[in-house]
C-alpha cells in the first residue's frame, strides 16, 4: 500500500475520533478507488477502521450523500439513506463512525 493512503487514512482517524492503527481499510479503499478520479464516492468508517458502509454524493440543488450499500446487512435498520440520518442508526450497530469523502484520502498534496 502507498504510503500516501496510509498517511491520509490515519489522519483522518484520528481527527474523527478513531484508532490510526486501524487505517489499513480506509486507506486499502482510498487506493482502490483514487484511479477512478470519482469525487462523489465515500465510506462510513467504524471507530475500529471498518468500513460499513459505502456512499455517493449526489450533487443537486439541495445536494446530499447517500448510503449505496450497507457492508454486513441489508440497511433494514435505517431510518433513511442520507448519511446525515442513517450515520447515528450506523454508529448504534458498529459504535461511533465518520463519513470520510474521496477528497479527505485520495486528494492534496503528495497525491501520487
Amino acid at each position: 500500500m502507498h504510503p500516501y493512503f496510509t498517511a491520509k487514512a490515519r489522519e483522518v482517524l484520528r481527527r474523527g475520533g478513531g484508532d490510526p492503527d486501524h487505517a489499513g481499510p480506509l486507506a486499502a479503499w482510498a487506493e482502490q478507488v483514487r484511479p477512478s478520479g470519482d469525487s462523489r464516492l465515500g465510506v462510513v468508517v467504524a471507530h475500529d477502521g471498518r468500513i460499513v458502509a459505502h456512499t455517493r454524493h449526489a450533487p443537486a440543488r439541495v445536494s446530499a450523500s447517500y448510503i449505496q450499500a450497507v457492508a454486513d446487512d441489508d440497511g433494514d435498520h435505517l431510518v433513511g439513506r442520507e448519511v446525515g440520518l442513517a450515520i447515528s442508526a450506523l454508529s448504534r450497530r458498529h459504535g461511533p463512525c465518520i463519513h470520510v469523502h474521496f477528497s479527505q484520502v485520495c486528494q492534496g498534496p503528495g497525491t501520487p
